[in-house]
């Protein structure tokens, strides 16, 4: 059960609530409780397994979104990870996969999107920013 701090599960579970179908996105199966949630609301979810970090999974993700053959009428980005640590003491891979999510995939995700929403639709970049308290 995701925590009262989650706003990107609360953020869904309140537009489920309102009738819209989701698509949800990840690179593993954490959302897959979330899914069940969502679900339980009556509204359709189609969940994708995609690393967007990468150039592949963002084009997966909206190869999937755009099989659905509908406009989206509210988008919600909230593709981010945080490296906690002293910058001195982290890895360069580490840091390099976050800039690759948070700042290109984001950007990646956010282009295709505003072509695809229609006329009345929104876009929200909902990420939560978690930040170590020593960086």
């Amino acid at each position: 059960m995701p925590l009262a701090s989650d706003l990107p599960y609360w953020l869904a579970k309140e537009l489920a609530g309102r009738g819209y179908d989701l698509v949800v996105c990840s690179a593993g199966e954490r959302l897959d409780g979330a899914v069940t949630d969502f679900q339980s609301i009556g509204i359709e979810v189609t969940q994708v397994s995609a690393d967007l970090a990468t150039r592949e999974g963002v084009d997966l993700l909206w190869k999937k979104v755009m099989e659905l053959g509908r406009p989206a009428d509210v988008v919600c980005i909230n593709a981010g990870i945080g490296v906690g640590g002293l910058f001195s003491e982290t890895q360069l891979e580490t840091e390099l996969r976050m800039v690759e999510l948070n700042c290109v995939g984001v950007v990646h995700l956010a282009k295709p999107q505003l072509e695809g929403v229609g006329d009345e639709g929104r876009l929200l970049d909902g990420k939560e920013q978690s930040r170590d308290a020593d960086s």
